[in-house]
């Protein structure tokens, strides 16, 4: 495998152009929003379709590989909600800082880093993360912020809206198209892989430029306090907790366990922001945080394929 730092520093430079085309008004809003859409309706799902239509499908699934990053998770998440209630006493701001603090970045930052780290061998891995993260992670802060409206008809529809989101998502539907090509042995006029796979590539450049040119355009604002306390909760308590559990709980083996304890220390995911806008809850300080576990990552994506024995 490269070293993990020749994968990661260029996602970050991508991002400091991104930046800079931004702070130089090169793109506008609407340009960058533009670009975000083509990451996750087409550059995305061709390189998960690619992937997975190509992988080593395993003969067993790895439980420990989803407990050690879920639980990790829902840990994190425990965690937050409390410290944030003993600070601030405002208990229906406890899903989204919870939320924040364990929603890893695995779309635009995950999956490129882990195919480009392990080829082949780590699409079923990432793909199983990027799948399951939503419909658990979301529906936990959803059920949370619904139930301090006290209102049981709003969070059944909101309920029903994440799973349906889910479900109709590009990412989920190229994922569950391309396990029926691999599993079936499919075999796809040579048109169809070649144009994937060139759309596939496009991620890792567009991705990384959109969100450098997002923060150069946004306007971030939040105390400087809980943004780190939200950093460092996603960039260090939640990698070491899922080494922890990957590594000498449920020993799990490798490239599993590398990329759990990677996947872990990713920065905040957008989603998480996006679902504190929607409900009006924390803005602020989770895009802050988003921020700066964003630029503090590459640290942190480096020390846990460190520790994990990559």
């Amino acid at each position: 495998m490269p070293a993990i730092v020749d994968i990661v520093l260029p996602i970050f430079a991508l991002m400091a152009v991104g930046y800079h085309a931004g702070r130089t008004h090169v793109l506008t809003n609407t340009m960058v929003q533009g670009l975000s859409r083509y990451v996750t309706h087409y550059a995305l799902p061709a390189l998960l379709f690619t992937s997975v239509s190509r992988a080593d499908l395993p003969d067993r699934l790895e439980w420990g590989y989803l407990l050690s990053f879920y639980l990790s998770a829902l840990a994190v998440f425990v965690i937050g909600a409390i410290g944030w209630l003993a600070v601030s006493r405002r208990p229906s701001e406890l899903a989204s800082v919870g939320l924040a603090g364990c929603y890893a970045n695995i779309g635009a930052i995950g999956v490129p880093l882990v195919l480009g780290a392990y080829g082949s061998a780590g699409a079923v891995p990432v793909m199983l993360l990027l799948t399951l993260q939503s419909p658990l992670l979301i529906t936990i802060a959803t059920v949370l912020a619904e139930a301090g409206r006290a209102d049981g008809r709003r969070l059944v529809a909101a309920l029903f809206g994440v799973f349906r989101a889910t479900l109709t998502s590009p990412a989920v539907a190229a994922i569950g198209i391309g396990l029926a090509v691999n599993i079936w042995a499919w075999s796809l006029p040579p048109v169809v892989p070649t144009t994937t796979g060139l759309i596939g590539q496009s991620l890792l450049p567009c991705s990384s430029f959109a969100i450098g040119a997002s923060f150069a355009l946004g306007t971030v604002r939040g105390s400087v306090g809980p943004a780190v306390v939200l950093t460092v909760l996603k960039l260090v308590v939640h990698p070491a907790l899922t080494w922890v559990l990957a590594l000498h709980v449920f020993g799990i083996p490798q490239p599993w366990a590398g990329i759990a304890v990677t996947m872990a220390a990713l920065p905040i995911g957008m989603t998480a922001y996006l679902f504190a806008e929607r409900n009006n809850l924390s803005q602020g300080p989770v895009a802050l945080a988003l921020l700066m576990s964003t630029v503090c990552s590459p640290v942190s994506i480096t020390l846990a394929a460190k520790f994990a024995g990559e």
